[in-house]
Order: structure tokens, then C-alpha cells, then sequence
């Protein structure tokens, strides 16, 4: 599943054409992500992961972390900083992690 990131103050409910909230459709995504977040959560806790993360990282070195684990690659400094502003902000590292994935 990929997460739209250009989306306006509204958008179209795909299932019926209406025009509904940007806030109503995060909400309806954040739904429908919730079993792939829970599987991010558990591997963000599970005793792997923790064994190779022993420091607490802050959050700009979980993004960075994230794009050469899972992406293979450095994190550019747009992408830094939007999901490091998502966790700012209230995002879960798990979700954050899925989006990363996905991207």
C-alpha cells in the first residue's frame, strides 16, 4: 500500500466519488494500515531488533536507520526531514517504518 503525500484539502472517496475531509481519509488509510503497523511494531520490538539497536536512537538516526536497512540507500534530506517532522508531529516509529517500506 502506498500512502499518497500530495493530497489536497480534499479528495475523492474512491468506493463512492464523494468528496470527503483530507482529515476523514488519513483516518480511513490509518484503518486500514493498522495489521501492517502491528507488524512493524512487533518487529521494532522484537529481541533482533533491539540486540542491534542497544543505544536509543533519536529520531533523525531511526529515519536515517530505516533507508540504509530497508531501502538500501542514504536517506536524502527531503525525505529526512518529512519523516522526522511525521514523528515530531505524532507519528509511530512503526508507521513511520511502513512508509518508509513502501516508498
Amino acid at each position: 500500500m502506498r500512502t499518497p503525500l500530495g493530497w489536497h484539502a480534499s479528495t475523492r472517496d474512491c468506493s463512492t466519488g464523494l468528496r470527503t475531509s483530507k482529515a476523514w481519509c488519513t483516518g480511513q488509510l490509518l484503518l486500514r494500515m493498522a495489521p501492517a503497523v502491528a507488524i512493524a511494531q512487533a518487529f521494532l520490538f522484537s529481541p533482533e531488533y533491539q540486540a542491534l539497536h542497544t543505544t536509543p536512537l533519536t529520531n533523525a538516526q531511526f529515519v536515517s536507520d530505516l533507508y540504509e536497512n530497508a531501502l538500501d540507500q542514504a536517506s536524502e534530506a527531503a525525505g529526512l526531514q518529512f519523516w522526522t517532522d511525521a514523528l515530531a508531529f505524532g507519528a509511530s516509529r512503526a508507521q513511520v517504518a511502513l512508509g518508509i517500506s513502501e516508498s
